[in-house]
């Protein structure tokens, strides 16, 4: 039986980085079927009960070193990822933290895989030296975008590095009773998508005011659903409460492919998330973004759409003049979207199969 260690940013009911593990999981069982083996999965969890009911696998708690080193010691090898998990923005133990399962197998002398990494910034020089020391040890390295490729051959890594795209390309939407009722109970059609994350210095006045003009003019409804519960449900209950047109704060828990098939009824999907923009590209339906990160960027320039402000210093007429752009628009943008997640998701699919048919022959 082979054992395979999956390490990312799961258990946390974050959508991005669910969808990215149910794909992961969907193309290795799906090799191990066609070559007739039996595959055993541990998933490093925040939440390993809940993250073993929802995917059939084995789960432990991220933050118990024994029971790492353990499954590590037992498996046959080590998979990172997917998502933006070397980056040092959001702490200064990041990249360290995520870097200790593929130094582990090393050390073990089994094989780690970097799957489809969104890489950086990495500011600090012992992130980079790190990231750079590990690295060059993997078996294999994808990364979604071309300026994370450009990141790692900048800070020394040698090997060869693969340019992929988000696994969550491969989703496919799936309707459900949850997503029926949700849709139902909209106040108003049409309606557009509101998905913000808290931000230091985020204008949500601003773009609470933003959203009440345009849907005055447009008679359009917001549906506002947050992508990682635990931080953005209050502030999507906060803006919730700033808006004068009729509105709707999604509080159902829904699966990653659930949401894709709601933003499939909305016209517009105004987000801050990175995966609020690859799931709206995939239901066809027009991302508008606001940026906090360098990634944010990276990714409407690969779907050759603008950037409608910066979350921490937005000019209002700026993002209504790009939600009336996108909303006159839309139609057109929707084939051309069509046309990059149908690119995407071949590229991205190919990659998790590589992967997937590279462990079988372990």
């Amino acid at each position: 039986m082979r054992r395979i260690v999956i390490s990312g940013y799961h258990g946390f009911d974050n959508a991005g980085d669910e969808a990215i593990l149910e794909v992961l999981l969907q193309e290795l069982r799906a090799v191990a079927k066609e070559n007739n083996h039996k595959w055993h999965f541990t998933v490093l969890s925040a939440s390993p009960e809940k993250t073993s009911k929802r995917y059939r696998v084995d789960s432990i708690q991220r933050t118990n070193p024994f029971t790492l080193i353990k499954a590590i010691w037992k498996s046959k090898a080590v998979v990172s990822g997917g998502g933006g998990l070397l980056q040092d923005v959001t702490g200064r133990f990041t990249v360290a933290y995520y870097l200790a399962p593929c130094l582990l197998a090393y050390l073990m002398r089994k094989p780690f895989i970097i799957y489809a990494h969104g890489i950086g910034p990495l500011r600090g020089k012992i992130n980079r030296l790190l990231s750079r020391l590990v690295l060059n040890k993997a078996a294999f390295i994808s990364v979604r975008d071309e300026k994370s490729r450009q990141l790692l051959q900048e800070i020394g890594v040698k090997k060869n590095i693969a340019l992929t795209a988000d696994p969550a390309f491969c989703l496919e939407p799936r309707h459900s009773a949850t997503t029926q009722k949700i849709i139902e109970n909209l106040p108003a059609k049409p309606a557009i998508a509101v998905c913000l994350r808290p931000w230091p210095g985020l204008c949500l006045e601003e773009i609470a005011t933003t959203i009440n003009v345009f849907c005055q003019e447009t008679g359009a409804a917001a549906v506002i659903i947050p992508f990682l519960p635990q931080t953005d449900l209050p502030l999507s209950r906060e803006i919730a409460k700033m808006l004068t047109c009729p509105n709707l704060v999604v509080r159902e828990e829904l699966e990653p492919a659930e949401i894709i098939a709601l933003l499939q009824q909305v016209e517009l999907v105004l987000a801050m998330r990175l995966h609020a923009l690859i799931f709206a590209t995939v239901a066809g339906t027009v991302p508008v973004a606001l940026s906090y990160d360098p990634k944010i960027n990276y990714y409407m320039e690969q779907i050759s759409l603008p950037v409608a402000g910066e979350a921490d210093n937005l000019s209002r007429a700026n993002l209504l003049g790009e939600l009336y752009h996108s909303w006159q628009r839309k139609k057109q943008l929707s084939l051309e979207l069509s046309a990059y997640a149908n690119s995407f998701k071949k590229q991205a699919c190919e990659t998790a199969r590589e992967i997937s048919c590279f462990l079988a022959n372990l």
